[in-house]
């Protein structure tokens, strides 16, 4: 939306995924620590220039190494979609979505692994539960959390809202106000990284709740936006960790 989002989301966020193996980066990581191909991230603009969702869904969505994890910020929602307003006026509904996911499930037995979706309402299940539209959860492949935690299939998460999403956040350690893309970037991080933040200490075995509480932390105003997650809450970054997962295996996840 502006260049101060664009540089969170299109800039550091994107460069920390791309980055992740760089052994003089942040990450420090190698593949036996996360799994192989992790780096192969993209950032779809949704601007002045670029206002097609059908365009960005029909080419992300297709590609399953790409697109295993999702985070989409800096939008307007309404429950049922994505777009929309003033500015942007394409949008993208959830039955929409979810087909994109489906036509690579399909012949790839694919799910989302993690979907962090920073839009309003998006939780809201007043309406879904009426009938008339399926979830976000749903239509990203996120199970249950309760079928997750009690049968042996692979595991996902997702982060959503059943509120208005803040535009403005105050950072609690520094005072400044910042925007949903800062709060996004900086979820997803935490639960890259893990609790301890730079160079050497990176860990990718802390859970999704663990990043997710992390943020509220820093952001308390993301309360008042009431954060669902969705899925397995002890998902973590490192792909080595999915078997053990499915398995009901959490030894190795780290949750504080």
């Amino acid at each position: 939306m502006d260049d101060h989002a664009d540089a969170a989301i299109a800039g550091n966020l994107l460069y920390l995924y791309q980055d992740i193996y760089d052994q003089f980066g942040f990450t420090e990581y190698y593949d036996f620590m996360v799994g192989p191909d992790r780096n192969l991230a993209t950032c779809m603009p949704y601007n002045a220039s670029y206002k097609s969702f059908n365009g960005i869904m029909a080419y992300g969505m297709t590609n399953s190494d790409v697109y295993s994890e999702l985070t989409m910020a800096q939008g307007h929602g309404s429950g049922p979609t994505i777009g929309g307003g003033s500015y942007l006026h394409d949008v993208v509904w959830v039955q929409d979505f979810s087909k994109y996911v489906l036509r690579c499930a399909t012949p790839h037995n694919w799910r989302l692994r993690k979907a962090n979706i920073w839009t309003c309402y998006n939780a809201d299940l007043s309406l879904t539960l009426a009938g008339l539209y399926s979830t976000w959860p749903e239509a990203c492949g996120i199970r249950s959390t309760g079928f997750q935690q009690t049968s042996l299939t692979y595991k996902n998460c997702g982060l959503f809202f059943v509120g208005l999403l803040p535009q403005g956040y105050i950072n609690a350690e520094t005072s400044q106000v910042q925007v949903t893309a800062d709060v996004a970037e900086f979820c997803d991080q935490a639960w890259v990284c893990g609790k301890n933040e730079y160079p050497g200490g990176c860990d990718p075995t802390y859970s999704f709740e663990f990043a997710v509480r992390a943020t509220m932390g820093i952001y308390p105003d993301l309360t008042k936006a009431v954060p669902a997650l969705a899925g397995y809450p002890l998902c973590v970054y490192d792909a080595w960790q999915d078997e053990a997962l499915r398995n009901l295996n959490t030894s190795g996840v780290q949750t504080r």
